[in-house]
C-alpha cells in the first residue's frame, strides 16, 4: 500500500506544481484525476483485503483498528494536498 500512496503523493505534487505554475485548473484535473482515482480504487481495494485478512488471521479489533490508524496517518499529506488543490479549484473524480 505504501507504493500506491507514493503514486498518489506524485500525481497530487505534480497538480499542485502545474498550479503554481499557473495551468488552468481544470486542465490540471484532466491530467491527473483518471490515476488518482485509480490510485484511490486501489487503496480501497487492498483496505478490504487487509482487513478480511486479519479477520482469517484473528487479529483483534483493537490490534486492527490501531494499524490502521497508522496506516491513515500516512495517508493524511495526500488527504491536505486533495484539499489544497479543491480549495484551488482543481475538480478531481
Amino acid at each position: 500500500m505504501k507504493r500506491i500512496n507514493d503514486s498518489s503523493a506524485y500525481y497530487f505534487d505534480k497538480g499542485i506544481k502545474l498550479l503554481k505554475a499557473g495551468v488552468d485548473p481544470t486542465e490540471i484535473g484532466a491530467k491527473i484525476s483518471s490515476k488518482l482515482t485509480y490510485y484511490r480504487t486501489e487503496i480501497n481495494k487492498k483496505s478490504m483485503e487487509f482487513r478480511i485478512s486479519s479477520k482469517k488471521l484473528g487479529i483483534p479489533q483493537a490490534e486492527y483498528d490501531s494499524i490502521f490508524r497508522e496506516l491513515m496517518k500516512s495517508y493524511q499529506a495526500n488527504v491536505d494536498k486533495y484539499k489544497y488543490l479543491a480549495k484551488n479549484g482543481v475538480k478531481l473524480n
